[in-house]
């Protein structure tokens, strides 16, 4: 289950062999993290869209794992990094940090030209 509360289900194992097994196992154990992440990312997708207004121009054009690639012009690429950069932190805290203890949220945030640089 991750920490936003998703679940899934996975197959019987009864007739699986032991490498199949295995590879479930590690799967089921991924889950919970990969999930959590993944909640997280869709949280700070839906605050960037809410809180648009605060960065007119900025398009979020692609999100791909534990990142959000946001196009904009360069004149605005502080504001850009800021917004983005609280989206992030609070759609993550959100999720992780719905019940005690507290953990603190760290996003690392880049400017370029490219997004491979």
């Amino acid at each position: 289950m991750s920490m936003a509360g998703r679940t899934r289900r996975f197959e019987e194992i009864s007739a699986m062999s032991k490498a199949q097994i295995a590879a479930l196992r590690r799967e089921a154990t991924n889950f919970p993290i990969q999930a959590t992440c993944a909640d997280g990312l869709k949280s700070a997708l839906a605050l960037l869209f809410e809180r648009r207004d605060k960065s007119p121009g900025a398009v979020p054009i692609l999100a791909v794992h534990d990142e959000i690639v946001v196009e904009c012009d360069e004149e605005g690429a502080e504001r850009v990094e800021a917004w983005l950069k609280k989206a992030m932190v609070d759609g993550m805290d959100a999720v992780v940090n719905a019940i005690e203890p507290h953990v603190p949220i760290e996003i690392e945030v880049a400017v370029s030209e490219t997004w491979g640089d």
